[in-house]
């Protein structure tokens, strides 16, 4: 400890800063706006389908369908997740992106994992229950959330930049004693602050009516997306147009305005 300079580790924030830099990321959006063939377009990435969705459109990622995989190896999901991850982790091969699609779908499978997990444990050798949601006094939230995070880690150390996809929960506030909509992460209990707590940049895919053929990733914080957040100077408040359908019919996107290495 006597021969260790720890003022090496004092370091200036103009020095720690990276303008730009996004390592987390979440997406929230409707089915079918457009957001598996915009993120499918993205160079040198890997997109884990979590939904059988990615074979209606071609891209630039490598494809995990893992209830494809599941299905032929009669695994379920989320240990074909362990097994693909630990694959391409163990390959040695790192990606610019991973793109996991959705994490509402292992919101669900969560809950059997945490299941199995309780059950494993001191606790829940005489639990007799078919859900950890039955535990009393809330207990379960916690399994739940453990095995959530469980799943979420398998994707870690893929890529440089992790993407996360959720689906919208549309629910409700009272402003000036009237129910307004608001857009939130579908997520379970306190999940939707805990992951977006995590994220460098959260983001809503929408389109206007007036031009349907465009896309946006909305980085605009309101009372009407309360988990938004961002960290990236140049995405604060914008609204980003990320693709497009040209008036030749080209699908096109627009990802080195979010990614600035992609330019």
């Amino acid at each position: 400890m006597d021969n260790v300079n720890l003022d090496q580790y004092l370091v200036d924030a103009d020095v720690n800063h990276t303008p730009g830099k996004i390592d987390r990321m979440i997406i929230v959006s409707r089915p079918g706006v457009g957001k598996t063939k915009a993120l499918l377009q993205l160079p040198n990435s890997i997109y884990f389908d979590l939904e059988n969705s990615s074979g209606h459109f071609g891209g630039n990622a490598k494809v995990v369908n893992i209830l494809e995989i599941a299905g032929k190896n009669d695994w379920g999901p989320v240990t074909t997740i362990r097994h693909m991850t630990d694959h391409i982790k163990g390959s040695g091969k790192r990606y610019r992106f991973c793109v996991v699609d959705t994490i509402s779908v292992i919101d669900d499978w969560a809950e059997a994992l945490a299941f199995v997990n309780y059950k494993s444990s001191p606790a829940g050798k005489t639990f007799k229950g078919g859900s950890v949601f039955e535990l009393d006094y809330g207990g379960g939230y916690f399994w739940h959330r453990e095995a959530f995070k469980e799943i979420i880690e398998c994707f870690e150390g893929i890529a440089d930049t992790l993407i996360l996809v959720a689906h919208v929960k549309d629910s409700s506030i009272k402003k000036s004693g009237e129910s307004t909509s608001v857009l939130d992460i579908r997520l379970t209990g306190a999940l939707r602050e805990i992951m977006s707590a995590k994220q460098d940049v959260c983001a809503v895919m929408s389109f206007d009516k007036k031009e349907p053929h465009i896309r946006y990733l909305d980085f605009k914080k309101s009372e009407e997306n309360v988990f938004m957040k961002c960290r990236v100077d140049h995405l604060y408040g914008r609204l980003v147009p990320i693709s497009e359908i040209t008036d030749a019919g080209e699908f096109k996107t627009h990802w080195g305005e979010i990614f600035l290495d992609l330019k």
